[in-house]
C-alpha cells in the first residue's frame, strides 16, 4: 500500500519497484544460479520459475535476466548451446558451470549474511516502536 515502508507492490502503476538495481541484480543472479544448479533450462522456464520463487520480492524481466545469463556465460559461470526440437522453435538452454556454482557458493552465504542483519533490524526495529506506542496510549 502507498505510504507504507516497504509498500510498493510490482506493476504498481506510477509506482517505485521493488527490487532495482544491485539489490535486484544479486537476487536474479542468486535464483538463476540455483535454477541452474537444479537442472539445466532454458530462458522462458527460468523466467517463470523466478516470478514463483520470488514473488513480490523483486520485479523481473526478461530482458534484465537474458542480459545477466550473457554476462554470466561472459564470466563463465553458465555455458549455453541451442536445442532444437522436432516441434517449435530452437532455444537456448543454459547449465551451470563448477566456476557458477562457486559463484552460488558465495551468493548464498552473503544472503545468508544479508537476511540475518534483516532479521536483527526487524527485531531493533518492533523493540524500539513497542515503546513509543505504550507512550502514546
Amino acid at each position: 500500500m502507498r505510504g507504507e515502508p516497504g509498500g510498493w507492490h510490482c506493476g504498481e502503476a506510477g509506482g517505485r519497484r521493488p527490487g532495482r538495481g544491485r539489490y535486484r541484480r544479486s537476487i536474479l543472479e542468486t535464483c538463476i544460479l540455483a535454477l541452474l544448479a537444479a537442472s539445466p533450462a532454458h530462458g522462458y522456464e527460468l523466467f517463470d520459475q523466478i516470478e514463483q520463487m520470488t514473488g513480490d520480492l523483486i520485479c523481473a524481466d526478461a530482458g534484465t535476466m537474458y542480459r545477466l545469463l550473457r554476462m554470466m556465460e561472459e564470466q563463465g559461470w553458465v555455458t549455453s548451446s541451442w536445442e532444437t526440437p522436432q516441434t517449435g522453435p530452437s532455444r537456448r538452454i543454459y547449465a551451470l558451470t563448477e566456476t557458477g556454482l562457486e559463484a552460488l557458493k558465495i551468493s548464498a552465504d552473503r544472503l545468508r549474511q544479508r537476511a540475518e542483519a534483516l532479521e536483527r533490524l526487524a527485531d531493533w526495529a518492533a523493540q524500539a516502536a513497542a515503546p513509543a506506542q505504550t507512550n502514546r496510549n
